[in-house]
């Protein structure tokens, strides 16, 4: 039976509260369904043992009745976890009186029904609650079965994640060794050997990097895919990180492959990017291997880095096969091969361009293609300059939106030295310390021209007071003194941050006692 089947099929508890019989007998019959179990109590403590038995979709409790009255009923409803939800509609014969109508909403009424009663009006409200019952226990049952496929999906990805890891390390160490015998042979280090000798050594060894290729790629995917990866945006050079790589790939293609040629911007600062800079470089490599398997041995790779108003791009050339307009869509899907394969290089699993893709929208960027076939293709990506501003907004919701439980409060402690100086490197290693989890997130960003301590921690714990003390309290005896301020900003759901407020509104951050002997806080 489906879920929706199982709530539809379920009968929902009504209960009836009347000190007459006669009242009860005919409420009963008038509400009477198929789908419905009527419970009724001819006083208050009656009524409240039931709820303690059943869970009711709905209470229809009289006002007027000796002992406990419905308003007492009701508000003990309130004080009580079980019943505090339970709707309750009071009947009555007594006064229409505004006050009176309002003293049975504050204890608790969702509704009044003013005796007599019209048959049609009450039906009609009691199936309206009914209802609602009915679509609270769906969407119980759905969210509980949402739970438990995601727990096994998480399971299921821990298992994966573990396999990986367990069977990677098992392959690298005799990877390695296999690797570093046959280069000894190669070398002849062990003693000379000839040309075919070396020309299978060299193909062993090929084979070598090629199966540590697979091995690197699939330990890449799966942090991406596992959200293991923590993202930690800041300023990038990226002409020198694109300059660093091209000189490994350069070194990699010496002798035996395509030429390498670099252009960069002219004015240093032009190529100063907000990103992650291992994960760009990452994925700038995986660019640069796709290029060298795909390009002839006496071709040109050329990679350009060039500033675009707001923006820094890179694009990466070669002059290989190129990718037909069919294919295109599918070369940045794992495990996929076009029809590219057919040209010179080294053979993969087509994960290279599925990381360099996933490690690009981590960034809030893409990765983009032009490629004509017979004559080769430009992959590149675009990066935002690096603001200050920017990097405040991308610290929060960076860390926000990787969170295990992003929906809860957060808020952002900010910490500096009211002269505006560098903080001292104590204060910024004592904040590394009271990270709390994996969502906490601390680092060092200009916040109003001012390098500031960040640390985003939340709210519905200590909270951020109970941190600064904290702070405060690991302060080191004759340390580098410091006149420190903070202040604490609200970062709602999405990871934006308020807007920080002015200095005269920071808080001088003192000890809540003074040491022993001189310490750095002023």
């Amino acid at each position: 039976m489906t879920t929706f089947a199982m709530a539809a099929a379920a009968r929902l508890n009504l209960l009836i509260v009347d000190d007459r019989e006669a009242n009860l007998q005919s409420l009963s019959q008038l509400l009477a369904r198929d789908d419905v179990a009527i419970h009724t109590a001819l006083s208050g403590n009656e009524a409240l043992g039931l709820m303690l038995e059943h869970d009711f979709a709905l209470v229809l409790l009289d006002v007027q009745m000796p002992g406990m009255d419905g308003f007492e009923v009701a508000t003990l409803m309130r004080s009580h976890e079980r019943t505090r939800h339970v709707p309750v509609i009071f009947v009555t014969a007594i006064s229409k009186d505004r006050q009176h109508i309002f003293s049975g909403y504050d204890a608790g009424a969702v509704d009044y029904l003013f005796k007599p009663l019209d048959p049609h009006v009450i039906r009609a409200k009691v199936a309206v609650f009914l209802e609602l019952k009915r679509s609270q226990q769906l969407r119980e049952r759905l969210l509980d079965s949402l739970s438990r496929a995601n727990s096994q999906l998480e399971e299921a990805a821990q298992l994966k994640s573990d396999y990986l890891a367990a069977a990677s390390h098992e392959l690298r160490t005799p990877l390695t060794a296999m690797k570093e015998f046959c280069s000894l042979v190669h070398d002849e280090i062990v003693g000379p050997i000839n040309v075919e000798q070396r020309r299978c050594l060299e193909t062993a060894l090929r084979n070598c990097r090629r199966l540590g290729g697979i091995i690197e790629h699939l330990v890449d995917l799966d942090s991406v895919e596992s959200g293991r990866l923590r993202l930690a945006r800041g300023p990038v050079d990226l002409a020198e990180l694109v300059r660093e790589r091209a000189a490994a790939l350069a070194e990699r293609c010496r002798g035996t492959g395509p030429v390498v040629e670099v252009s960069l911007p002219a004015r240093r600062g032009d190529a100063e990017v907000l990103a992650d800079g291992e994960l760009v470089g990452s994925a700038l490599t995986q660019l640069l291997d796709n290029a060298r398997k795909f390009s002839p041995p006496t071709g040109t790779i050329r990679i350009r880095v060039r500033r675009l108003g707001d923006n820094v791009t890179v694009e990466v050339a070669d002059r290989g096969p190129g990718i037909a307009p069919t294919h295109r869509a599918r070369v940045t899907r794992k495990y996929t091969q076009v029809d590219r394969r057919d040209g010179p290089g080294e053979q993969g699993l087509g994960l290279g361009l599925a990381i360099a893709t996933r490690l690009l929208e981590l960034q809030d960027s893409r990765l983009d293609l032009v490629s004509t076939p017979g004559l080769g293709s430009i992959f590149g990506f675009t990066l935002p300059r690096y603001g200050a501003g920017a990097h405040l907004r991308a610290f929060c919701g960076d860390a926000v939106h990787q969170a295990a439980r992003r929906w809860e409060p957060w808020c952002l402690v900010l910490v500096r030295d009211r002269r505006g100086l560098p903080l001292p490197g104590w204060l910024t290693d004592a904040a590394g310390q009271l990270v709390e989890g994996l969502d906490e997130r601390r680092g060092v960003v200009p916040v109003q021209g001012v390098p500031t301590l960040l640390a985003l921690v939340r709210s519905g714990q200590a909270g951020p007071a109970a941190w600064v003390d904290e702070l405060a309290g690991r302060e080191p005896v004759g340390g580098e003194a410091a006149e420190l301020e903070w202040v604490a900003v609200v970062v709602d759901e999405t990871g934006a941050p308020a807007e920080v407020p002015p200095a005269e509104v920071w808080s001088c951050l003192v000890p809540a006692a003074a040491p022993a002997t001189e310490g750095v806080w002023r």
